[in-house]
This record gives C-alpha cells, sequence and structure tokens, in this order.
C-alpha cells in the first residue's frame, strides 16, 4: 500500500486529492514551516520512502535503488522537493504523476 503523511494526517496515495494535499500543507505549514511530507511506495516494483527535508531521520535504505527508484528519486530532486523550501505545486504534481505508477 501507498501512502502521503503531511505531518500528523496521512492518506493512502489514491485518496489524496489535489485539495486535500492543499489543504493539509497550506493548515499545518502555518503551524511548522519545517513541515515533514512523506510518501511510502509500495508498488510494482518501487519500495521506497520519499520525504522532504522536515522529516526526522537520516534516511537511506538498505539497498541501492532499481531503475524505475532511481527515476522517482531523480524527479523528486528536478522537482525541488529534496530542498528546505519546497513549493506546494510541485509536491502536487509529483503525486498525480506517482499516483498513476501505483
Amino acid at each position: 500500500m501507498s501512502t502521503i503523511r503531511i505531518g500528523t494526517a496521512e492518506r493512502r496515495l489514491g485518496e489524496a486529492t489535489d485539495h486535500w494535499v492543499e489543504n493539509e500543507v497550506k493548515s499545518q505549514r502555518k503551524h511548522n514551516p519545517n513541515l515533514c511530507v512523506m510518501l511510502t511506495l509500495h508498488c510494482n516494483s518501487i519500495n521506497m520512502t520519499l520525504s522532504t527535508p522536515g522529516c526526522a531521520g537520516p534516511g537511506g535504505g538498505g539497498r541501492p535503488p532499481n531503475a524505475k527508484e532511481r527515476e522517482l528519486f531523480d524527479e523528486w530532486n528536478q522537482r525541488g522537493l529534496q530542498m528546505p523550501d519546497w513549493q506546494l505545486h510541485a509536491l502536487v504534481r509529483f503525486v498525480n504523476h506517482v499516483k498513476h505508477l501505483c
């Protein structure tokens, strides 16, 4: 199952509408500018977690990513989601892209 967690709110990825993502990010950023957003992807050949810099933890898996996972890491980075000043519109577009994969 693939999920998205925005601060304290979590949903299955398929149930995370643009409206929900936007509202959660805007609402929770008011209280925490270093908001943690975490996507846990478990589908097809994808088994990975992506997170914004506001999430605690050292990161890293235990194995090198496969080709599809590497593409998703690259896209996450290209959209600037690994940066402290990541943008909401970039997150929404990434979530929509990943929904089509899972």
